[in-house]
């Protein structure tokens, strides 16, 4: 694994399958309180831990098809993580924040 090649640092891989669980939860919760045809816009960034990327918004988008939403829009807002690029334990990775909206039908 590409954490245990690294150094100490934060252990995210036993958070991601988790996180991504509790997400499923919510958009379910969220799909029932919608009226037909509501809109629902998040903005939501990727990430890339231990320089892996995990396309966040994407999942997201997939999760929510799943569960009945339409994907109307997946939108990239702006760059981020460039502040560290000199700090040589950084991902190479150019992440983003992205506007995901979806429906329900």
């Amino acid at each position: 694994m590409e954490r245990q090649a690294r150094g100490r640092g934060k252990e995210y891989d036993p958070v991601i399958a988790p996180y991504f669980l509790g997400l499923a939860t919510v958009l379910s919760n969220l799909f029932e309180a919608l009226r037909p045809g509501a809109l629902c816009t998040w903005i939501i960034g990727d990430s890339a831990p231990y320089g892996i990327y995990v396309d966040t918004p994407a999942i997201i988008g997939a999760l929510a098809a799943d569960l009945g939403f339409q994907l109307v829009a997946d939108s990239k807002i702006r760059s981020r993580g460039n502040r560290w690029r000199s700090n040589g334990v950084r991902q190479p990775v150019d992440l983003a924040e992205r506007l995901v909206t979806l429906k329900r039908p």
